[in-house]
């Protein structure tokens, strides 16, 4: 979707917005095509100026405390920071668990803190989240500060800019939001930034970030996961799976074993990525710097492995003949499926590995066993009751996997109930933790371990 039609920040219409400055004859000569980086450097200057000089400009302190979006706090995408010399630590859900102190899973938790030496391993200080109306958030051990967030990363740059008479202050704020969204494109494809600071929180590619190849370096000293994935949770603060994931980091004396310091993904429009533990640093792939020698490559041999490679995944048979079906459309179906149709998964499965790349195959198992493990956390509740007959499952939740080296883990949540030795129903929520592995050659999946806690 085009990115003018999906600002929509703080819950603004833009169609509304747009139709407003058309009417009025306004915003329609923004046009920042051709300007060098100096003249883009000193409008972005100017804009910033006027955010926060408009009416629609807020920066308000929330104390430590619950809050419901849409009644406490406005819906929107907002900026959080704390006060320096001061840690935060706040979540964002959907609903609470039973006791009405923790938010169920899924929800976003995050550790917010500047120049807090009681807390010197949090290299986080400030965080951009999607606030849905009826949300619950909260916010623990210190206030933190909500600004909007008005899509300027680019604002990093304007520190030393010396702006001349500012054209923009007598602009509404609608039509503040509009024009930086037109400057933020430009900016993004000129070539004369060398990277970017991106803070922590969730980002629509195509929206927040362009579609494009990327480099993402961790910052120095610091810790960064990044994770991308096609599919937001409830709490709109993190990727489901499944996704891609990964660790970067320089320095860190916390995390001493991590030693990837950067990675390079194709971002792809309508994809999420989230980052979480510090802020990242984006650099634009824009040519190849591993040391091949391109000059003689076919195109024909080039789009025939484009076609037939996923992610650098290679194929797993070069003389099975392609079948007629969408590869891909057969993959995302077998991701889609759940518990109940476990058994209609493992048999796409077992038609169609042959054709899969080993990166699509590895999702799929991993995906079956996930839902497959619901029969066995069930199993290991029923083991441990007086009368396993008479097991009723009201609900449940599953983790999402993580990989731990080459083992698979998820964490089931089971509301059930079940009679007791005087024959009175009782109803309890138990955890289930399954641990398995996945073996792409010989298309197996085993679980290792089931750790029932009840």
């Amino acid at each position: 979707m085009n990115r003018r039609a999906r600002i929509g920040l703080m819950g603004f219409s833009l169609m509304l917005c747009l139709f407003v400055c058309i009417a009025n004859g306004e915003c329609q000569s923004e046009d920042f095509t051709g300007k060098s980086w100096e003249e883009l450097l000193v409008i972005q200057s100017q804009l910033l100026e006027a955010f926060h000089s408009s009416d629609g400009w807020q920066e308000v302190t929330v104390p430590a405390g619950r809050y419901q979006i849409g009644i406490d706090i406005p819906a929107g995408r907002w900026n959080i920071r704390v006060k320096s010399k001061s840690t935060a630590f706040v979540h964002l859900g959907t609903e609470f668990q039973k006791d009405d102190l923790r938010l169920a899973w899924p929800h976003g938790y995050e550790q917010i803190s500047l120049n807090d030496s009681g807390f010197p391993g949090i290299a986080l200080d400030e965080l951009i989240w999607d606030f849905a109306e009826g949300c619950f958030f909260i916010v623990e051990n210190a206030a933190v500060i909500f600004t909007p967030d008005i899509g300027a990363p680019f604002a990093q740059f304007c520190n030393d800019v010396t702006t001349t008479e500012n054209i923009y202050l007598d602009k509404t704020w609608n039509e503040l939001l509009i024009i930086q969204s037109r400057l933020t494109d430009v900016m993004w494809e000129s070539e004369e930034w060398e990277q970017i600071r991106i803070p922590a929180g969730i980002y629509e590619i195509g929206v927040h970030i362009p579609g494009k190849r990327w480099q993402m370096l961790a910052h120095e000293g610091d810790t960064s996961t990044i994770r991308m994935g096609a599919t937001l949770d409830a709490s709109g603060t993190g990727v489901v799976y499944p996704y891609t994931s990964e660790q970067v980091s320089i320095n860190d004396p916390n995390y001493p074993d991590v030693t990837l310091t950067s990675v390079s993904w194709d971002l792809k429009d309508g994809m999420y990525i989230s980052i979480s533990g510090s802020p990242v640093i984006f650099v634009p792939s824009r040519e190849s710097s591993l040391g091949f020698n391109m000059s003689n490559s076919v195109s024909g041999i080039q789009a025939n492995n484009e076609s037939n490679q996923q992610a650098g995944a290679t194929k797993k048979s070069t003389d099975t003949p392609m079948p007629t079906v969408n590869i891909t459309e057969i993959v995302d179906e077998i991701l889609a499926m759940k518990n109940d149709k476990a058994a209609e998964a493992w048999k796409l499965i077992q038609k169609y590995h042959s054709y899969m790349t080993e990166t699509q195959l590895e999702l799929c198992l991993a995906s079956y066993a996930m839902w497959k493990g619901v029969e066995n956390a069930e199993e290991a509740i029923k083991a441990r009751l007086k009368s396993p007959r008479s097991y009723y499952l009201y609900s449940g939740n599953v983790s999402a996997p993580t990989l731990d080296g080459e083992t698979y883990s998820v964490c089931y949540t089971m509301d059930y109930g079940a009679t007791n030795s005087f024959g009175g129903e009782v109803r309890d929520t138990a955890l289930v933790y399954v641990e398995f592995t996945v073996d792409v050659k010989n298309v197996q999946v085993e679980f290792t371990n089931i750790i029932p806690i009840m």
